[in-house]
């Protein structure tokens, strides 16, 4: 009986295990009809993030505290990637040049992730933007047929950078993207 004793305890979970197979049992679990494929609205968006110094200016207001505008940018473009339900998100950091942090992916999660853990200086100090566009630009799936959307988010103006802006957006709307440049800092009364 003292042995019978201790395996009984030394596997709780396997009791666990038995009692929830039978449930699910009774419970007759079945397939009706095919697999549903959940409709995606079809479209890739780029978010191409700001990384220069400048982005440490703590002019922000958030709930009553002044934050730096990278903090400012993490909370609000992390509650619209929560939102991109269907959507393909990308996510490029740039500064002295843009890097790929994220390639195109469904995974909402991921991306806020690595958004979430972007520290300042990490590619630099100066603004890159020319090559943060023409990398996304370079990113987006040539195979999909989709809106093909770039959020830029930078305060400030091209510093740096192998390719200008202009070039840049040559490069786009040959490529049929649409950019959105979101200015992020606090007006200077």
């Amino acid at each position: 009986g003292q042995t019978q004793q201790k395996v009984h305890h030394g596997f709780p979970w396997l009791r666990f295990l038995i009692w929830t197979c039978l449930v699910l049992a009774i419970a007759k679990p079945q397939w009706l009809g095919e697999p549903v494929t959940i409709p995606q609205e079809g479209r890739e968006m780029m978010l191409a993030v700001d990384l220069s110094g400048s982005m440490q200016v703590e002019d922000m207001s958030l709930n009553g505290s002044t934050v730096n505008r990278l903090d400012m940018l993490k909370v609000v473009l992390g509650d619209f990637i929560e939102r991109r339900t269907g959507d393909k998100l990308g996510l490029i950091l740039f500064a002295d040049d843009a890097y790929m942090q994220t390639p195109m992916t469904f995974d909402r999660k991921t991306v806020k992730q690595m958004l979430d853990e972007t520290v300042l200086g990490l590619v630099g100090k100066q603004t890159a933007i020319g090559d943060a566009i023409a990398l996304a630009v370079k990113r987006f799936d040539e195979k999909e047929k989709s809106n093909k959307v770039l959020l830029l988010l930078t305060d400030g103006q091209n510093t740096a950078g192998k390719i200008l802006p202009a070039e840049a957006l040559e490069l786009a709307k040959a490529k049929d993207v649409t950019i959105y440049s979101i200015g992020i800092g606090a007006d200077v009364m």
